[in-house]
């Protein structure tokens, strides 16, 4: 009887681990113990590796469904428990209920204390009514560190899914951090981080269904979230979101020294990302080199004003970004 019981139990975990394996590996092997009519996988290869980081870096998911007159049908959300990313094995499934929506758009890391999305009513709200926009902050100031936004969407699809079928959504992040650095050309200089204020300004707080900064989006003030000195640097880290190659003057970086709100730096970012654009990138459009780089790295190399008697003031000298340098200057770059 005991080795029965043990037959059994075998026998049992045997086929647990059979099923798991065959949902986790496969999909359409076996059944799907959550009785989802299709599937929806996710890749996110839009980045300078050119390989899928989906299963690194997303932990949430919203996908919005659209009938064949892009009327909104129902959102299907998942997210991680514990804010891990999903993994590589991950699908969502798709309930046979919605088994005739034609188009998708997804938006990952739609955490509503920071990014949110319009409230779509279903059979009544359209593709033209979603967007995504950074939940309402005091004076449009983000001086905190936030989850990567990702989008994605499919084109309109022409038939019904079938049973087990797979749609796939490509993400394109729409997110930046952005590390700064104030190093002194003399190494026996120091400087302290609270002496100056950092703002990176850019109108690119909210996104249409198709990726497009919306045109009543207003501008936001990027400060860091992470300010401390090094060895004689003062070093800070901000988060952004996507930069648009069309924004032109809109996206600025700027430093400034608090003591005599002496400027710095004052600079369009997207002139000098362009500057730094390597030539293995030559053939690429500025936009998706702006859509697959998602870390910048700004030095500014700073020295006395030798004009100032009280040798207060500092002046930039040299701009690098990613560890290639522009040009000398004499004064605070504009």
């Amino acid at each position: 009887m005991n080795k029965l019981i043990k037959y059994i139990q075998c026998g049992a975990l045997a086929i647990t681990l059979l099923l798991t394996s065959c949902f986790q590996d496969g999909l359409d092997e076996c059944a799907d113990p959550n009785n989802n009519y299709s599937y929806i996988k996710f890749l996110y290869k839009y980045n300078t590796a050119f390989v899928d980081k989906f299963h690194l870096e997303v932990s949430k998911i919203d996908v919005f469904l659209f009938d064949d007159q892009d009327v909104y049908i129902q959102k299907l959300t998942d997210q991680t428990p514990d804010g891990t990313p999903f993994g590589e094995k991950y699908y969502m499934g798709l309930p046979e209920a919605y088994k005739d929506a034609r188009r998708f758009v997804a938006f990952g890391g739609l955490y509503e204390d920071q990014i949110i999305s319009s409230s779509m009513v279903p059979k009544q709200s359209t593709l033209n009514d979603l967007y995504a926009q950074l939940s309402p902050r005091t004076n449009n100031v983000l001086n905190r560190q936030i989850h990567p936004l990702f989008h994605g969407s499919t084109a309109q699809q022409q038939t019904s899914l079938n049973k087990n079928d797979t749609t796939t959504i490509e993400l394109t992040k729409d997110y930046y951090t952005v590390r700064i650095v104030l190093q002194p050309i003399n190494d026996e200089l120091k400087v302290n981080v609270e002496d100056f204020y950092f703002v990176l300004e850019s109108a690119n707080g909210k996104y249409d269904a198709y990726n497009n900064v919306t045109s009543d989006a207003a501008t936001w003030y990027y400060q860091p979230y992470s300010r401390k000195n090094e060895t004689g640097r003062a070093i800070v880290e901000m988060n952004t979101l996507r930069l648009m190659e069309n924004a032109g003057e809109n996206n600025r970086l700027k430093v400034i020294q608090l003591a005599d709100n002496n400027t710095l730096l004052d600079i369009n970012l997207n002139d000098y990302i362009l500057a730094f654009k390597l030539d293995k990138y030559g053939d690429m459009p500025f936009q998706e080199y702006l859509d697959r780089e998602d870390e910048f790295r700004v030095g500014v190399f700073i020295e006395k004003d030798k004009d100032d008697p009280k040798e207060a003031k500092w002046v930039a000298t040299m701009i690098e970004i990613n560890d290639w340098v522009v040009r000398d200057q004499d004064k605070g770059r504009k």
